[in-house]
């Protein structure tokens, strides 16, 4: 258990967050219901990660939460550049969650990158 691993679970609550607006505007109330429970599945893995890690490792979660942050915020940047080139508007429901894809998968990345 690592702080990484948990940084990035936490960056999937916020995704799968970021997803529920798709859901709830289209009216899809099944994939809806399906990722509340993909999100309370998450959540208690992040508990049970949380409750695993030594102190040490507790005291770096801060700084892997902003690197996670940073991200995120720059998949949103990222994504509306890539909605107003491609549709000329920023479509919002679409838009949250992509960015929020993009950060996760950028700090996913930036993670696998600075341990190879």
């Amino acid at each position: 258990m690592t702080p990484q691993r948990l940084s990035t679970l936490l960056g999937l609550l916020i995704l799968i967050v970021a997803s529920i607006p798709r859901y709830v505007i289209n009216q899809h109330m099944t994939r809806l219901t399906l990722l509340l429970i993909a999100f309370a599945a998450v959540a208690v893995v992040v508990i049970w990660h949380w409750r695993g890690l030594d102190q040490a490792s507790r005291m770096q979660v801060p700084h892997f939460v902003r690197r996670l942050g940073g991200w995120l915020l720059a998949g949103l940047a990222v994504t509306a550049l890539w909605q107003i080139a491609t549709h000329g508007i920023i479509i919002w429901p679409l838009w949250l969650s992509q960015a929020a894809v993009s950060g996760l998968l950028l700090h996913v990345a930036t993670l696998w990158m600075r341990k190879g």
